[in-house]
C-alpha cells in the first residue's frame, strides 16, 4: 500500500494513487485506504468525493471484459477532515 496519510491538526493529508476503482468517476463518495504515517502506519479508511479539490480522477476506457466504468484517482495533498475517517478497529 503506497497511499499515505498524515494527521495535521483536525484533518488528514493524503498523497498517493489508487487504480482500478469501479465506478470511480461516477460515484458520489470514494473510500480511500491509506497508511497513517504518524499512527505507526496503521491502515485507516477515509471517505471523500472523487471530485474533491486536489483529487484527479481518470477513466480507463480500454479495460478488457469490464462492464462498468473503471478509473484511477490521484491524490496530491488532499485534505480530509478527521470526521471523514473510519473509526479505528477495536479488537
Amino acid at each position: 500500500m503506497r497511499t499515505r496519510a498524515r494527521k495535521v491538526g483536525k484533518e488528514y493529508v493524503l498523497n498517493g494513487e489508487k487504480m482500478w476503482i469501479t465506478s470511480g468517476t461516477i460515484a458520489d463518495v470514494a473510500v480511500i485506504w491509506a497508511k497513517v504515517e504518524n499512527e505507526d502506519n496503521k491502515v485507516r479508511g477515509f471517505w471523500s468525493r472523487p471530485t474533491a479539490p486536489d483529487s484527479k480522477p481518470t477513466t480507463f476506457t480500454q479495460v478488457v471484459a469490464a462492464r462498468s466504468v473503471t478509473s484511477g484517482l490521484s491524490l496530491q495533498d488532499v485534505h480530509i477532515p478527521d470526521s471523514n475517517s473510519c473509526p479505528e478497529r477495536a479488537d
